[in-house]
């Protein structure tokens, strides 16, 4: 049905921002990071 498969596509978008983000996270966590080092 098509409301199934819209609930599907909505939990894929979700897990690839979700994704997307803690990646974003993770990178920023690095750079502050190697700042800290460096001072």
């Amino acid at each position: 049905s098509v409301p199934t498969q819209v609930a599907v596509l909505q939990e894929k978008v979700k897990k690839q921002i979700e994704g997307a983000t803690k990646f974003k996270v993770q990178s920023v966590n690095v750079q502050v990071v190697t700042v800290n080092v460096a001072q």
